[in-house]
């Protein structure tokens, strides 16, 4: 799935069946990782079971990812302290 601003700032948004990774590419540049659910501190984005054929939806700003048993919704973080 690709997102973009308009005609800029493309986003490749995919899904690594292998490691139940949520991953971002420059869509510009596929060498370029913006993004992986797998390197935040503490699994705090960790994805869970991938089903096969999911593809990541994007609108309003977030990523859905439907697993096995919920659906997964990435976005950015609030910057208030909890």
């Amino acid at each position: 799935m690709v997102s973009a601003n308009g005609g800029k700032d493309g986003i490749l948004w995919l899904l690594d069946t292998g490691t139940n990774t949520l991953k971002a590419y420059l869509a510009g540049n596929l060498h370029t990782l913006l993004y992986s659910s797998s390197e935040a501190a503490r699994n705090r984005d960790k994805l869970g079971q991938v089903v096969k054929f999911t593809v990541p939806t994007i609108a309003n700003g977030e990523v859905f990812v439907g697993t096995s048993n919920s659906l997964d919704i990435y976005g950015l973080l609030s910057s208030r302290k909890r």
